[in-house]
């Protein structure tokens, strides 16, 4: 039996991975600051999925 190959257009490849990237851009951030030692209460955790790595703290 042949092999059955499915090619996805460039346009909806890249949607793929961006729409990927930007699921996961929040635990990254949020592994990245508690490497930093941001994060020092739970009020920083529950706004830690909007800091950025440029915080000024």
């Amino acid at each position: 039996m042949g092999e059955t190959l499915v090619a996805l257009p460039v346009a909806v490849a890249l949607l793929m991975w961006g729409g990927l990237a930007f699921l996961l851009i929040p635990f990254i951030m949020l592994i990245l600051n508690l490497k930093k030692g941001t994060l020092r209460s739970f009020g920083d955790l529950r706004l830690a999925w909007h800091a950025t790595t440029n915080s000024n703290r």
